[in-house]
């Protein structure tokens, strides 16, 4: 019923998730001076997140801590959590050939964890 509630549509929702999830995976900006370089300008940096990747807890807490601050609910933590540890990282094979493998998974992690954070109501709403 207020007034300020009602810029936020479905859409807008749908907009806001799908633009950060293209900012996360290929970073925001212009493609250099002259908008022909390989990548954006800005890039996001996971690598101490990917370092964590092992760990969901210490993921998330990490994740949340930068994104939202100290005061996440638990619950969200746990919700990020469970859909974090559904990615599964394969145990390391004998002849170490499934390398790729470990490190996509790891990557799965870290970009659900931020973008899960990214698109709760905690980071998006202004308190």
């Amino acid at each position: 019923m207020a007034p300020e509630l009602q810029i936020t549509t479905e859409s807008s929702v749908a907009g806001y998730a799908n633009f950060m999830m293209g900012a996360v995976q290929r970073g925001v900006g212009l493609k250099g001076l002259l908008g022909t370089a390989s990548r954006n300008d800005v890039q996001p940096d996971f690598t101490a997140a990917t370092s964590l990747a092992d760990d969901s807890a210490a993921l998330v807490g990490d994740v949340t801590a930068r994104l939202i601050g100290d005061a996440v609910d638990a619950s969200l933590k746990t919700q990020i959590q469970v859909a974090v540890d559904s990615i599964v990282i394969p145990a390391p094979n004998k002849d170490g050939t499934n390398g790729p493998q470990i490190a996509n998974a790891k990557h799965n992690r870290v970009m659900t964890a931020v973008l899960l954070a990214l698109a709760s109501p905690e980071f998006i709403v202004q308190k």
